[in-house]
């Protein structure tokens, strides 16, 4: 009697592990894609900031090319209005 009510106690037990191994085992699956999907969004975020970047770069190098034509052309002028006083 007390070696059925043990194995059935037993038995019991170990139904409530495999149930709890199932569930273990779903949520592993579960965060497994989560973290694949993650690493996607990742790698895409990181794409972008480094095309963002190029093009930041690309704007910055535009802007200062720009600002070294206005500089030259203010000095250009200058000196042609000084040629122009020297002149009169």
């Amino acid at each position: 009697m007390q070696l059925r009510k043990e194995a059935f106690l037993m038995k019991e037990k170990n139904e409530l592990l495999v149930k709890r191994n199932i569930a273990l085992e779903t949520q592993v699956k579960s965060l497994t894609l989560d973290y694949s999907q993650l690493e996607t969004i990742k790698n895409d975020f990181r794409d972008r900031v480094q095309t963002q970047n190029e093009y930041v770069s690309t704007m910055e190098d535009r802007v200062y090319k720009s600002n070294k034509i206005s500089l030259e052309l203010l000095k250009q002028l200058k000196d042609a209005e000084l040629e122009i006083d020297c002149l009169k």
